[in-house]
């Protein structure tokens, strides 16, 4: 089970990741090489809103979201600009939060 504290702290980093996720699609979107970034970006911050919005979370979704973080985060490494990066790292670190948080559900 997961403890309201770490839950917390789930909503708040997956609230940081989606905002960084939709700021980097957004400068991708108007760049013709980086369209698989920005379709990228945006699935990982619809799944971090998942996050968010779901009263009852469970390792299904949160499986789903760090999977979405991780095709992001490589994806936004390939690309040399701030925007990317700061993508990159916000999927990663909430991406190793929501693989412990998964790994504590399942003991």
């Amino acid at each position: 089970m997961i403890s309201v504290q770490s839950i917390a702290n789930l909503i708040e980093l997956s609230k940081q990741c989606a905002e960084e996720c939709r700021a980097c699609a957004l400068y991708c979107s108007d760049k013709m090489n980086m369209q698989d970034c920005m379709v990228l970006c945006n699935e990982a911050a619809d799944n971090c809103e998942m996050v968010v919005s779901e009263s009852t979370l469970n390792s299904e979704i949160l499986e789903l979201c760090a999977d979405a973080c991780l095709v992001c985060a490589e994806e936004c490494e390939t690309h040399n600009n701030i925007h990317c990066e700061s993508c990159a790292a916000a999927c990663r670190n909430f991406e190793e939060t929501l693989r412990v948080a998964i790994k504590s559900e399942e003991n």
